[in-house]
């Protein structure tokens, strides 16, 4: 799968803030349809540990992805249990030293991951959502803040290791 640029990051949020809510909402309930396992997924993991907030966050985030992703494949096929049994097993295991890192050293990790990762310009577009209060990305911002901290460190890490699942898998489909 070709990179997902930051520009077309920001081009593609423009657009999603830009729908009515009626649109918005369909194009939920088109994830929903052609991504029912990942749905699942989304809404059942650690419903102990996620607020509704969170819960909202990360799947908002998640459609996001699919969206920019199915606008730059064309399609997205719907992903099986065991492949996202797989990635969430791998990005826990991979990544559980976040939660024990400050904002900083996450901010240092995520880094270095999206050095690494085919779709890195996305795993910080992640982040960096997860992060500010208003999920604002502004590629202009050449600064290395990455915004007004909502959530505490080892929140942040867990979202983030559920909505790169989510990307991992969308990335195979």
């Amino acid at each position: 799968m070709e990179l997902i640029t930051f520009a077309e990051i920001e081009r593609d949020i423009d657009e999603l803030r830009d729908l009515s809510q009626d649109a918005y909402d369909l194009m939920v309930e088109q994830f929903i349809t052609e991504q029912p396992h990942l749905t699942a997924y989304l809404l059942e993991v650690d419903e102990d540990e996620f607020t509704e907030d969170m819960s909202d966050l990360i799947l908002g985030v998640s459609v996001e992805l699919w969206h920019m992703i199915k606008k730059k494949k064309g399609a997205v096929a719907e992903v099986s249990e065991e492949q996202i049994g797989v990635a969430d097993t791998d990005n826990a295991e991979k990544l559980a030293f976040l939660e024990d890192e400050d904002y900083e050293g996450q901010e240092e990790a995520i880094a270095k991951l999206s050095e690494e990762h085919p779709q890195g310009d996305l795993l910080q577009f992640i982040y960096i959502t997860i992060c500010q209060e208003e999920g604002e990305y502004d590629e202009d911002d050449d600064s290395d803040e990455v915004g007004e901290m909502i959530y505490e460190p080892e929140e942040l890490a867990m979202m983030f290791v559920v909505i790169k699942s989510c990307l991992d898998t969308l990335m195979l489909a």
